[in-house]
């Protein structure tokens, strides 16, 4: 990171953090979309995100969404609070999926 500030570089990308922090654990950046497991070793994965912020080092708080899990967009359940059991697994089965093909 500082590298990148040092070479008058404003703006990072999450595929720039996620290369910098595959390099450093000397990891596998696996540019995936999926978003799930950005950065493989061995038996473990990261999934990195990245925010955009005017003042990063004062801001308290950032909202991150993960729509990928969304039971409406994935898997067509409209009314996710109806039955929130069957939304519940829903998701969980969604995360699965893509746990298994990360795997």
């Amino acid at each position: 990171m500082v590298h990148r500030s040092a070479i008058g570089s404003r703006d990072v990308s999450g595929d720039d953090v996620a290369e910098i922090f595959a390099s450093s654990v000397n990891g596998v950046h696996r540019s995936s979309p999926l978003g799930i497991a950005d950065v493989c070793l061995q038996n473990c994965a990261w999934s990195v995100k990245t925010v955009k912020s005017n003042n990063p080092f004062r801001t308290q708080r950032v909202r991150l969404i993960s729509g990928r899990n969304s039971p409406d967009y994935s898997l067509g359940l409209s009314m996710a609070h109806d039955d929130i059991q069957k939304t519940g697994s829903a998701v969980l089965s969604i995360w699965n999926a893509r746990v298994d093909e990360v795997l």
